[in-house]
């Protein structure tokens, strides 16, 4: 099978970023042959220097299977 995905990232502010990914192809072992589909939308914003939050949401399609999504929020400290 075949697989091939694109990004993008950008940077809308200082403290802005958003990141679409998209992803198709077939899968392999359990299930050869049968296609997929995932789809990420990120948001992440900069709170300060040691700190960051995000939304996400992630939509995965697998053969004619009702579609899987889900969706995060999370805040990062580092020090």
């Amino acid at each position: 099978g075949r697989t091939w995905g694109a990004a993008l990232t950008l940077q809308l502010t200082n403290k802005l970023a958003a990141l679409v990914a998209f992803e198709t192809g077939t899968l392999y072992g359990a299930t050869p042959g049968v296609s997929f589909q995932n789809t990420l939308v990120r948001g992440t914003y900069t709170l300060s220097r040691n700190a960051t939050a995000e939304v996400e949401y992630e939509r995965l399609v697998i053969g004619t299977a009702t579609p899987v999504t889900g969706a995060a929020f999370r805040v990062a400290f580092r020090w």
